[in-house]
């Protein structure tokens, strides 16, 4: 795989906004989620079991915003994919004390393009970030990134790669597998070993893809999944709107638990900690449901 890559001293930084339009945000999860099983990412490399979506996931290059799927043609936009990007998350204003109180881990994965995968949950590397922080709206990495932003460039003849943002929760006590503790560039890793592997690490809270592909031959392929339909996406919807508000009275539930326990002496940061562990904690049973419901959708019309 090609790749040129970039050594930016400055971190990259994710940026997260709250949002009190319940109905949009479940509404692009949904069609995140729906075009992430039309493009056969799910269940491999992205095992379902990984998931509990609750935000919306922008990925911007530069003072461009990009959405899901959108296709880039290398070498003619390698000049728009050339800086790293920033990650915006749009959070239901009902949990932003709760993303505000969690650390995160981003990355940026490529498996292949639609049916030429490299295998099983075998990606190639192209950013990974630990202990994220939300501070003044921004998500940014204090440390050094594990592997620092590379511009996506495949090797010509390989159809369209499908380059996967992921934004993991990470939990109380996450450690990074063994040999991601340092610095190191692109490379091949399995998903599935890093997420096994690591100590703590929580969901996949937010996703998002775009499609990179090299024409300098003058090709172009033509993709092998279709649209999802939007009768598809609304029914997603309108699961992951009542996954959300599950999740949302959960967290107040456990967090007022927390609180009478702790007594008098319970500080506001303490109860948010347990708040976003209650929120992140475990995928709700009816984001599992919208899974297999998508599954069987999009597979009916997509793939």
């Amino acid at each position: 795989m090609l790749y040129r890559s970039i050594t930016a001293t400055a971190a990259l930084a994710l940026a997260a906004s709250t949002s009190s339009l319940a109905v949009d945000i479940p509404r692009a999860i949904a069609q995140d989620l729906t075009q992430f099983e039309a493009q056969a990412l799910i269940p491999e490399p992205i095992d379902s079991d990984y998931l509990d979506l609750s935000s919306a996931l922008v990925l911007a290059f530069g003072s461009t915003n990009v959405t899901t799927g959108q296709r880039f043609e290398f070498p003619a936009d390698t000049s728009a994919l050339a800086t790293a990007p920033t990650f915006q998350l749009d959070v239901p204003a009902s949990m932003a004390s709760q993303y505000a109180a969690m650390n995160f881990t981003a990355m940026i994965v490529d498996p292949g393009a639609y049916g030429q995968t490299m295998g099983g949950s075998n990606v190639t590397r192209h950013y990974l970030a630990n202990d994220l922080r939300l501070s003044n709206g921004r998500l940014t990495n204090s440390t050094p990134a594990i592997t620092s932003y590379a511009e996506p460039g495949p090797a010509a003849g390989t159809g369209a790669h499908r380059y996967m943002a992921l934004v993991f929760a990470q939990e109380s006590g996450f450690e990074a597998p063994d040999g991601f503790t340092t610095q190191m560039g692109v490379s091949t890793m399995e998903l599935a070993d890093y997420v096994d592997d690591a100590d703590n690490l929580g969901h996949i809270v937010a996703m998002t893809y775009i499609m990179v592909e090299n024409t300098a031959d003058g090709t172009a392929t033509v993709s092998s999944s279709t649209a999802v339909p939007s009768s598809s996406v609304a029914a997603a919807e309108s699961s992951i709107a009542s996954s959300l508000s599950l999740s949302t009275s959960m967290t107040s539930a456990a967090s007022g638990a927390s609180s009478s326990a702790a007594g008098a002496s319970s500080t506001a940061a303490s109860s948010g900690a347990v708040g976003a562990a209650a929120a992140f904690g475990g995928k709700s049973a009816v984001m599992a449901a919208v899974l297999g419901m998508a599954s069987v959708a999009v597979g009916a019309w997509a793939l």
